[in-house]
């Protein structure tokens, strides 16, 4: 039982009834999402969309390099400007 202390935030014994309010170790928000995933997937579109490009054996991904350069440009471009919040101790 001793491992699962970090799960629970606070126990209180209220009028006679014990209750367990959950307070999850690490919650994952918008701002952590685009931080942790979308900014560097479009990051990673945006080389992709330059290697299709710059490649001449697949004519449709040839064909589509820039469109994919763009929208991976546009993307990053919107979720690079939301950062994380501060975190408080």
């Amino acid at each position: 039982m001793a491992h699962f202390t970090h799960l629970f935030h606070a126990c209180a014994v209220h009028e006679s009834r014990f209750t367990i309010h959950y307070s999850p170790p690490f919650e994952m928000t918008f701002r952590r999402l685009s931080a942790k995933y979308l900014e560097p997937g479009f990051m990673w579109l945006m080389v992709f969309g330059i290697i299709a490009l710059c490649q001449p054996w697949v004519g449709w991904l040839h064909a589509w390099g820039v469109s994919i350069t763009f929208l991976g440009l546009v993307g990053f471009s919107i979720f690079s400007k939301i950062k994380p919040l501060p975190e408080e101790d």
